[in-house]
This record gives C-alpha cells, structure tokens and sequence, in this order.
C-alpha cells in the first residue's frame, strides 16, 4: 500500500460529499439540496457546508478534537522516510519516534492502515471524508494519503495553502469545473439561501479568489 501513497496539498483533498456519520448530517443535507442533484452537485454543497462550521460545531466532533497539524506533518515525515519495502511494522516503528503515545500517534498509524483514500483524477474521497474535514479545519497543509499510485499528480513542495485561511479548502486549487463550483457556491452564498435548521446556515467566511493563503 505504501507504494500507491503519495504527499498531497490538504487544499486539493475534495470536501466531504456524504458525511453520514458527522454530528451535523442533517445540516448537510439541508445545504445538499441547495445544489444540483446530480452527483457534481457534491462539491459546492461541500464547501457550503465546511464554511458553514464555527467552533461550536467542531467541539463536538472527535475528530475535530486531535492535533492534526502534528499528525499531518508526521505523516509526511513518516512517508518520504521509510524505504520502499516497508510493512506494518516499520510503519509503527517510525510512529514511535515521531509522536508519543496516545491518540493522535494511533491517528497517525491509521493514515497509513486506513489511509485517506482520493484518486486525484476524481472529486470525490472514497475513504477519509471526516479526517479530511479535521485536518482542513486544522490548517494543515500537507499529508500523507493513498492516491492509486496517480503520479500525474504532486504536491508542490512546501505548499503554503492554508485550508482555514481566507479561502477554505483551496478552492484555487482546482481545475475549471470545480471553480465552477465555486461560482455556485459564492452565489448561494450572496442569496443567503435559508436553511430549516433554527435559522440560517452561518457562513464563518467568504474566500477571496485571488488570495493564495499563508
């Protein structure tokens, strides 16, 4: 497995699209149906709903509650450090020495058994969607995932793009048909859709198109 991961940008990861175990399903499912039906329709109900979230909505998340900047910088440790070959075992070892016992070192173990699985040629996490909710919220810039072994791909080294910042997810990361998606995203925004949830959906943020983050 550990021959199909990869480093990936945490802004190019594809907000979640069917988050059915998260706290807050029924507030996805409210913003869901602001957008288009067909299986496209995912990606600016993602972002909708990831900006949507404030500290209160996070706290109640297990997720939420681990430090995913350590574990995203472990990971990319771990990854460009073990030689190829490497199995379970090594995997664990090297955890070891990177972070100390407890649950953010068994998070860590996990991205590499149970990694967070995105094809790059797609929109869509097949595996992972509540951890990759965790660690954009958690400014993370860089983690270890399983992509397929798509090498088309890489992440530029260093990358500075801030999920949380001013543009949420790296939107700018994007190819053409997800701007797109940005574009519905920002009008549903400016038309304040209501949401049947004891008000309206709080929007933490409007992202700037031209902001690279830091």
């Amino acid at each position: 497995m550990l021959d199909e991961m990869q480093v990936v940008a945490v802004a190019d990861l594809p907000w979640p699209h069917n988050p059915s175990k998260c706290a807050h399903i029924d507030r996805f499912n409210a913003v869901r149906g602001f957008y288009d039906k067909s299986f496209d329709g995912h990606i600016p109900a993602g972002a909708h709903f990831f900006l949507s979230l404030d500290a209160d909505c996070l706290a109640v998340c297990a997720y939420h509650q681990h430090d995913w900047l350590a574990i995203a910088a472990a990971s990319v440790d771990l990854l460009t450090g073990l030689p190829p070959g490497s199995d379970r075992d090594d995997v664990l070892s090297a955890a070891a020495d990177l972070l100390p016992a407890g649950p953010d070192r068994l998070e860590l173990g996990f991205l590499f058994s149970d990694p967070i699985t995105w094809s790059p040629s797609t929109t869509s996490i097949t595996n992972g969607q509540h951890r990759t909710c965790a660690l954009k919220a958690s400014g993370a810039t860089l983690c270890a995932a399983l992509t397929y072994g798509e090498r088309d791909y890489v992440a530029a080294p260093g990358d500075t793009r801030r999920p949380r910042a001013e543009h949420p997810g790296g939107l700018l990361g994007w190819k053409a048909r997800t701007r797109l998606g940005w574009a519905t995203v920002t009008r549903g925004i400016a038309l304040g859709h209501p949401v049947t949830l004891g008000g309206h959906v709080p929007i933490r943020s409007v992202p700037s198109r031209r902001h690279r983050g830091s």
